[in-house]
């Protein structure tokens, strides 16, 4: 059994077994990597290097704010809907 949003895009699995059944975000997550250009990349333990100081002047303009915008509420929404992962 699959649960769709309004747009027909898969983000919660359900996979039943003998033990009960077991919510799933796997694909959802792998197609946020694709989309972000991250799908070799390595888990860490820290997210960010900490003492580090940034600045808005640091770096290049986005050069398409919409996917940004589109990839992090994609995370909000899987880690507020699975806080677990």
């Amino acid at each position: 059994m699959h649960l769709f949003t309004n747009n027909n895009t898969r983000k919660i699995e359900i996979k039943r077994s003998s033990q009960g059944m077991v919510l799933n975000q796997k694909k959802y997550i792998l197609e946020l990597l694709l989309r972000a250009g991250m799908k070799g990349a390595k888990g860490i333990s820290i997210p960010m290097i900490t003492g580090n100081h940034f600045s808005k002047h640091d770096g290049q303009p986005l050069q398409d704010a919409h996917l940004y915008r589109s990839i992090i509420g994609g995370l909000q929404y899987a880690t507020v809907s699975r806080p677990d992962i």
